[in-house]
């Protein structure tokens, strides 16, 4: 079994770290704990900017092409940055995870994204590569903003999301037995936030106009 690079390992601990103050702030599952919410949106966007300022694009400077994935992946972001402009509830976190679960996985499993990645950069500039990521400064966010044309906003970008991946994706590679660094959805609040999931979400067919509300460039 290949062993994950320093790209992927050090991608995957920070989706842990992610997923442990998401745990904390849901663990009550009617209401969400603002404290751990407001340190897990402000690591998802600086993550997000890790992903899409230095680790995307070095690996596709390294092939001499995009990664295969990087403009989907894309797209979801922009979904996940719309879900994280109104004040937390229930239902938005069902909403996010609906897209931040399978994301993840695009990214860390066997043939993902960020194996692409280790591949593409091999083991010299993995170091390199890992301490410019160490070093990405925290992402300015705003304040919550509960208006109007947030909800139209991220329907919008949640078709978007859905609509891409709706046609089959290729085939993955026969599977082998989860690594250290697969995805381990186990914390139970997940899962009561996720039943909600289905009666929360509609299917529109809006023109799609992708915002960064919350990422200054």
């Amino acid at each position: 079994m290949t062993a994950c690079g320093p790209p992927h390992r050090f991608m995957s601990a920070d989706h842990r770290r992610l997923d442990a103050l998401l745990a904390r702030a849901t663990v009550d599952a009617a209401a969400i704990d603002l404290a751990p919410f407001g340190e897990f949106r402000a690591g998802l966007i600086r993550h997000i900017g890790m992903e899409e300022k230095v680790l995307f694009p070095a690996a596709g400077r390294a092939r001499g092409a995009s990664l295969p994935l990087a403009a989907r992946l894309r797209v979801d972001h922009g979904a996940i940055v719309a879900l994280l402009v109104p004040t937390p509830t229930p239902v938005i976190v069902a909403r996010l995870l609906s897209v931040l679960g399978p994301h993840d996985r695009r990214e860390e499993d066997p043939g993902g994204v960020y194996d692409a990645c280790d591949e593409a950069v091999g083991p010299v500039e993995a170091e390199r590569l890992v301490d410019e990521l160490r070093r990405f400064p925290a992402v300015p966010v705003k304040p919550y903003n509960d208006g109007p044309a947030v909800e139209k906003h991220i329907e919008e970008t949640l078709e978007l999301s859905r609509r891409q991946w709706r046609a089959k994706e290729p085939a993955p590679a026969k599977r082998r037995p989860p690594r250290p660094c697969s995805i381990d959805p186990s914390a139970p609040a997940y899962w009561r936030l996720l039943a909600c999931a289905a009666s929360s979400l509609t299917r529109s067919d809006w023109t799609i106009r992708l915002k960064a509300e919350l990422i200054v460039p």
